[in-house]
C-alpha cells in the first residue's frame, strides 16, 4: 500500500514531512485537507488524528500524526523495498 500523508503543502509540518518522503524517495499520496473549511475538525479527519491538526500519515492500519515523530534519519528503507520501515520511527 502507498503511504497517504493528509495535509496541506503550505502547512510548515506537513511540508517537513514532505521532505522527509522526498528525502527517501518513497512512494505516498498527498491527500490535501481544507483547512480553511475546517476539515481538519470533521469526524473523518478525527478519527486519524483526535487533535484535529495535519498533518497525519497513514501507511496500512498505523497512523502517526505528530509530524516531529516522522525523524529523517529515523525512517529507514527496507532492503530492496520502496516501503517505510515504521517500525524505526520513534514517537517523540
Amino acid at each position: 500500500m502507498v503511504l497517504k500523508l493528509y495535509g496541506t503543502p503550505m502547512s510548515t509540518c506537513t511540508s517537513r514531512v514532505l521532505t522527509c518522503l522526498h528525502e527517501k524517495s518513497l512512494d505516498f499520496e498527498l491527500v490535501p485537507v481544507d483547512l480553511f473549511a475546517g476539515e481538519q475538525k470533521q469526524p473523518p479527519f478525527l478519527a486519524k488524528n483526535p487533535f484535529g491538526q495535519i498533518p497525519a500519515l497513514e501507511d496500512d492500519d498505523l497512523t502517526l500524526f505528530a509530524s516531529s515523530s516522522y525523524r529523517s534519519e529515523q525512517m529507514s528503507m527496507e532492503s530492496n523495498s520502496s516501503e517505510l520501515s515504521l517500525g524505526s520511527v520513534v514517537c517523540m
